[in-house]
């Protein structure tokens, strides 16, 4: 086994699969390093011999709370947004096959990032969640590129901000598989040892056109997003209310004017 490391991010190499751990532990919040080290991690890994990707994280408590609130400030959320995305455009024209591996939370970011990924295998103590709402913001991923392959199912959590646990993320279909706790980590090592044992090339093909046919308007979907949250959303007083209370820890004190009151359709 092959393996190196960055302050956020791990990466390990055993004959056909890598493993990249997210290695901010205890809850492995994104910032916006971590989210480049993330990017150049898993390019690292599109050059190595390996045919699928492991993505979890390091120690056995939580897979990812999200991208840190902090990076979500004026001067440094543009940054923040096309980098992270960078990540989800990266998994989307990979040759290799992606495996989430989740336990503890999962939550925001981490979510998107979860179930961005080809197949997602979770233990039943796992929390899912897009929280985004309670900060007067939105998940870019969730609402545009993952509304293709989930559908009402999630546009609900990220419309409630739910959270969910394991066995009922299973149970609306965002899981390729449950495991007890524990378990994630073994199952998904197991399924992507599998996979790398046949035909690499043949694999690398069927991932992509899985995804390019699942998610049919991915680019278009995401840029959109994008400029809605940084032409729109950015420059709403709630959105700055929202994460300034969170940074405070206090509750928020949105305006009387919520409503949307038009625009582009």
């Amino acid at each position: 086994m092959t393996g190196t490391a960055a302050p956020g991010v791990r990466t390990e190499l055993e004959g056909g699969v890598a493993r990249v751990l997210l290695d901010r532990p205890p809850l492995h919040v994104l910032d916006i390093a971590a989210i480049r080290q993330l990017d150049e991690a898993l390019a690292r890994v599109e050059e190595s011999d390996a045919a699928v990707v492991v993505l979890g994280s390091t120690g056995d408590r939580n897979f990812c709370a999200g991208v840190d609130v902090k990076d979500h400030t004026p001067d440094m959320l543009e940054t923040m947004l096309l980098s992270f995305h960078a990540v989800f455009r990266r998994l989307q024209r990979s040759r290799l096959v992606s495996v989430a591996s989740v336990r503890g939370a999962c939550l925001g970011g981490g979510m998107e990032l979860a179930l961005s990924c080809d197949l997602v295998i979770a233990e039943e103590t796992a929390k899912f969640g897009l929280p985004e709402i309670r900060l007067a913001c939105f998940p870019p991923v969730g609402i545009a590129v993952l509304a293709d392959r989930y559908g009402p199912r999630l546009a609900e959590i990220c419309l409630t901000g739910e959270t969910l646990d394991g066995i009922e993320a299973h149970r609306r279909g965002f899981l390729t598989r449950l495991t007890p706790r524990g378990g994630a980590e073994a199952a998904a090592m197991e399924a992507a040892t599998a996979m790398a044992s046949g035909s690499r090339s043949v694999l690398g093909l069927m991932a992509r056109t899985q995804r390019r046919l699942a998610l049919p308007h991915f680019e278009k979907s995401l840029a959109e997003a994008e400029r809605v949250y940084l032409e729109e959303l950015a420059r709403m007083p709630d959105m700055d209310e929202g994460v300034r209370a969170f940074l405070e820890k206090r509750p928020p004190r949105y305006g009387s004017g919520n409503a949307d009151r038009g625009g582009a359709p």
